[in-house]
């Protein structure tokens, strides 16, 4: 079974906090009874920065990174694959010795089990730091790392 997360409304309601909770809730019939594992999260807050942060670096990326060819055939970009490169760029990342004689990379989990709140805003960090030299400074429209931050909360705000 999948890992979402959930957060506590006012009205005292577990509602979806990221897209996995999302999928997650989507795939229940109602009236489907389902087993849950609870863990107090990290920030919630925080998390979802990382996300927005991610999700506003994808969108701008995907902008610059069109019309991309393998082999003949236009590659589409995935979020799944472009947060996994950014957290191999960031440093955090396994290295693995493959069947065919080459070492793979395969990015580190970031799940609320694997990665406590000190270690998850140095991931945060490294990450804004391979983003800014990587997408925002290379799209312009953001001057300064603080433009970046503000257009996170922004985003935060429209999600």
């Amino acid at each position: 079974m999948a890992k979402a997360v959930f957060a506590k409304a006012p009205n005292g309601q577990l509602v979806p906090a990221d897209d996995a909770a999302e999928q997650l809730l989507d795939s229940i019939r109602p009236g489907q009874g389902i087993s849950v594992e609870a863990r107090k999260a990290r920030n919630i807050r925080f998390h979802r920065k990382f996300f927005a942060l991610l999700r506003l670096a994808y969108d701008h990326w995907q902008e610059i990174s069109d019309g991309i060819e393998w082999k003949g055939r236009k590659v589409r970009p995935t979020f799944e694959q472009f947060r996994e490169d950014v957290l191999i760029l960031a440093g955090y990342y396994n290295a693995y010795y493959t069947l065919h004689g080459s070492v793979r990379l395969r990015a580190r989990s970031i799940s609320f089990a694997n990665c406590d709140e000190r270690e998850f805003e140095r991931i945060y960090r490294a990450v804004f730091d391979v983003l800014w030299e990587r997408v925002f400074s290379v799209i312009g429209g953001y001057g300064t790392e603080a433009d970046v931050e503000a257009a996170v909360e922004q985003f935060l705000a429209f999600s």
